[in-house]
Parts: C-alpha cells; sequence; structure tokens
C-alpha cells in the first residue's frame, strides 16, 4: 500500500511541475518580452539585443522584396509596442536595426552592392520618419546592416560595431554561412530605451 501511494504521489507531482499552468486571461502567444503579437514575434537575436539595450520593447518586422515601403501591419506593430512602451514611462531613445535584401556581410565581403545599401538607407529614413510622428520626443538611431563596422568604429567601440558584434554573437547569419536560418534579410529591428 505504501508502494502504491509513493507511486500515486510521484505522479502527481510530475504531472504538477511538468505542465504550466495557464492564466485564464493571458494570450497563449505571449512571452516574458512582451514581442509576440498575433502569429509572429521577435527572434532570440532580436530578443538578446534588446536585453543588452536594457529594454523589453522590441518588435521586427519584415520588408517585401526590394522595397522600402512599410505595411499596415509593420506600421501597426511598432504603434502598439510604442503604446505599450510609453504607458511604462518616457521613450528616450529607439533603435533601428535594418537590413538589405541579403543577410549581412561576412569579414570577407565587408558590404553589400551600392543597391543593397541604398534600400537600407530608404528603409531607415521611411522608418525613421514614422517612428518621428508617433513620437517626437525620442531620439531616433538607424543602423545599416547592409555593411560591416569599419576600422576606427570597431578599434573605438561606437554604438553600430557594439550592435553588430552582438547580433553576430547572437549568431545571426551572413553572405557566407550556407544555412541562412534564421535569416534577417528584408528585416528591422525596433527597440524602445525607456528613460531611466
Amino acid at each position: 500500500m505504501k508502494i502504491f501511494l509513493f507511486i500515486l504521489s510521484a505522479i502527481v507531482f510530475y504531472n504538477c511541475s511538468s505542465n504550466p499552468t495557464k492564466d485564464p486571461g493571458s494570450n497563449s502567444k505571449s512571452n516574458a518580452l512582451g514581442t509576440r503579437q498575433g502569429s509572429q514575434m521577435s527572434s532570440i537575436e532580436s530578443k538578446q539585443l534588446a536585453t543588452e539595450e536594457e529594454s523589453s520593447f522590441v518588435t521586427e518586422i519584415s520588408f517585401p522584396r526590394g522595397e522600402s515601403t512599410m505595411t499596415k501591419s509593420a506600421m501597426d506593430k511598432i504603434r502598439i509596442l510604442h503604446q505599450k512602451a510609453a504607458r511604462r514611462g518616457k521613450v528616450e531613445e529607439v533603435k533601428v536595426i535594418t537590413w538589405a535584401d541579403e543577410e549581412y556581410p561576412s569579414v570577407l565581403k565587408k558590404k553589400l552592392s551600392t543597391d543593397q545599401r541604398k534600400i537600407v538607407t530608404k528603409r531607415n529614413h521611411k522608418l525613421g520618419n514614422y517612428i518621428g510622428k508617433i513620437d517626437n520626443d525620442a531620439k531616433i538611431e538607424l543602423f545599416s546592416m547592409a555593411e560591416r563596422p569599419g576600422v576606427m568604429k570597431s578599434l573605438f567601440s561606437s554604438q553600430d560595431a557594439r550592435i553588430k558584434k552582438s547580433l553576430e554573437t547572437a549568431g545571426i547569419s551572413n553572405t557566407d554561412k550556407t544555412v541562412k536560418i534564421p535569416g534577417k534579410a528584408s528585416k528591422s529591428i525596433v527597440i524602445f530605451v525607456m528613460e531611466e
């Protein structure tokens, strides 16, 4: 009888510890950073970079290949995330990290073609203008993932070099890797950094 009770209690304990409880009011698709909306969520690289920037407000958007126009869903994701951040306090800074239609250049390649660099510039310009309309007080910093940081930027640990190094360390694909998963081509990461 004691063995039966021991086995029964072990089964109950195992089931209680292995099945997470669900809050009936919570969205089963949410995560600790609150970055998953609908069926899309921010990648682990985005979350890691946001954590390094001491922010929990991060989202990732996609652009149609060859275009710099933001989709309505991309604008909605940014606007909704900004509203969530603004409810917590003042947004001090917005960091926008944007890719071309190709992955980040490898150490050997250094930078993508002129056309690819131009598309990143256009995407960043559109994102900067849109974010400036929804928050005209925050400082907006735009970063291009179409070229590697130069020697001077790397030497003096510029923010551009630091962000790119963080993303590389997190495992983003580059033009040398044969496996492009998870790829960042045609994407942007938007991080809202709060005032301390």
